[in-house]
């Protein structure tokens, strides 16, 4: 490029234009000090030895162009070029890469680690309109355990953008990398568009390792901004997560003074499709929100809390389509639900969002709380709406266990379960009200169960259409009060429970009003009931 042809890019970019097709959107650029943009800080593969024709290997040029250029600069991918590579770049240094061209990855994804077709190291680097491809589908070798799959754009420091993009067909798209808690990632308003994952598909039972790789967007740090992208998984493909933040308390490094490690992550407004294992996850956090967002097709959960505290789930629309013969991953035996509480998660909120459970899908429950390790405590679970074709095969509508405190689970639409509305397994304080729970036409299970409770409160709930209403058994301390129970067969059951309060309900029911339980006996009180 000359220097009258320089300075007319520079005046088109400065004023919000475009160059002969360059499709230029919001280009992030060098300014001198007197604040006019420094035409030698924009660069363009194409003056410096690309070719942009889609076949000739052009990483040689690009990465010479990268090395050599001044920190900050912006280097141009002009729209309607493709540069063909070899292998994946590397900025060391602050960069700005913008443009509406394509940059194809044709080799040198299949090898062993985490090979990456972009990879920024300079922080406050920018990635903008950029297309990042896979024409070839190239994999990492299957089987491996430690890295063995590829990633679009790796991100390797603090202050990093990347927004407009497109990734496509690479096994993981934008990955912010493990090395390091990486602080004030934003990633804006991309299309990852098919990821791979590492997986071995739908009938995948054995291999415990096959999906260990493949999120559309995965971040290991914090104060993190994930906003207005569409993920999906390529049809017919195993990937592991849509959206995944996860903390890495034992690996930080090049932390900031300002602090907040593992903390402040925001994942608002995305759509995530496609046979993910996970649709958005949020694991080992502080105080992460999840909201806004659109979720479907999901095969192990939906959205996920994981050993966090103080986290948000609220205002998301999830459809759950997976079906009984997708098994991916079910070495694991992961308990399938759209929305799970797993681990140590405590102080955290689900509330207002919509699940609904399409024809033949089915799950173990909608709403999962459970720990192999750790106790639950402290979730609200309020104002949500679950539900879907009757012919879905959801097991609980909510199961806990087999340890869960003082959950609140408060003014919910609970529909469309086979077994139980509210299975709380072991829950201890507990408190349950204001919900409705419809067994849809008499579904042959209970309503609200609570086996192995200790202290809690069934109060106000509307409970109907299944067999038993409410079910308190081998528990002590619980209150059942004003709560309405039509269409079904028998109102209360308190096998082997002791100390309970049964009073001011209402049973519009065919048979027993209440079973196993006499006033007076074992500290019971039933009184007052319609």
């Amino acid at each position: 490029m000359d220097d009258m042809s320089r300075r007319r890019f520079v005046a088109a970019v400065t004023a919000g234009g475009t160059l002969a097709g360059a499709a230029v959107v919001g280009v992030v650029t060098k300014q001198t000090p007197g604040g006019r943009l420094s035409a030698s800080d924009v660069l363009n593969p194409l003056d410096h030895g690309a070719a942009g024709d889609g076949t000739t290997d052009d990483r040689a040029a690009i990465q010479a162009l990268l090395d050599s250029a001044p920190p900050g600069a912006t280097v141009l991918i002009p729209g309607g070029r493709t540069f063909a590579l070899s292998g994946g770049l590397v900025c060391e240094q602050t960069v700005n890469l913008c443009g509406g061209g394509t940059i194809a990855v044709v080799g040198g994804l299949d090898e062993d680690g985490m090979p990456a077709g972009l990879t920024l190291r300079g922080q406050g680097s920018t990635v903008q309109g950029v297309v990042l491809s896979n024409p070839g589908e190239l994999t990492g070798r299957p089987g491996l355990t430690t890295g063995g799959y590829n990633v679009g754009i790796l991100i390797e420091a603090h202050d990093v953008l990347v927004s407009e993009c497109t990734i496509d067909r690479f096994q993981g798209g934008i990955v912010v990398a493990a090395d390091g808690e990486w602080q004030r990632i934003r990633i804006l308003g991309n299309r990852i568009e098919d990821v791979l994952g590492r997986g071995l598909g739908p009938t995948d039972v054995t291999s415990p390792d096959g999906e260990d790789g493949g999120d559309g967007i995965c971040v290991w740090g914090s104060q993190a901004t994930v906003t207005g992208n569409v993920v999906n998984a390529k049809a017919g493909r195993d990937a592991r997560i849509g959206i995944h933040f996860e903390a890495l308390p034992d690996r930080q490094r090049k932390v900031p003074a300002t602090g907040h490690a593992d903390e402040q992550i925001s994942v608002c407004g995305n759509v995530v499709y496609g046979q993910f294992r996970r649709g958005i996850v949020v694991e080992q956090a502080t105080g992460a929100t999840v909201n806004g967002n659109c979720v479907a097709d999901a095969t192990w959960w939906s959205i996920a809390l994981i050993n966090t505290r103080n986290c948000t789930v609220s205002a998301n629309a999830i459809a759950w389509t997976r079906t009984a013969e997708d098994n991916q991953g079910e070495s694991w035996s992961p308990r399938r639900a759209a929305l799970t509480c797993y681990g140590e998660v405590s102080d955290c909120v689900l509330s207002d969002n919509t699940v609904h459970a399409t024809a033949t899908s089915a799950a173990r429950c909608f709403v999962n709380i459970q720990s192999d390790d750790g106790v639950p405590s402290d979730l609200l679970i309020s104002g949500n709406v679950f539900g879907g074709d009757p012919s879905a095969a959801i097991q609980d509508a909510l199961l806990t266990g087999p340890r869960t405190l003082r959950p609140r689970i408060l003014g919910n639409r609970f529909s469309v379960f086979t077994e139980r509305g509210l299975n709380l397994y072991g829950a201890d304080r507990f408190e349950v009200a204001n919900n409705s729970i419809d067994g849809n036409d008499g579904s042959p299970g209970r309503g609200i169960e609570a086996d192995g409770a200790g202290a809690g409160l069934i109060s106000n709930n509307v409970v109907s259409n299944v067999t038993q209403a409410i079910v308190v058994s081998n528990s002590s301390g619980v209150l059942v009060v004003g709560n309405l129970v039509t269409d079904c067969q028998d109102g209360f059951d308190g096998y082997a429970s002791a100390g309970l309060l049964v009073s001011s309900n209402a049973f519009r029911v065919l048979g027993a009003k209440t079973l196993n339980i006499d006033d007076g006996a074992n500290g019971n009180v039933v009184a007052s009931n319609g």
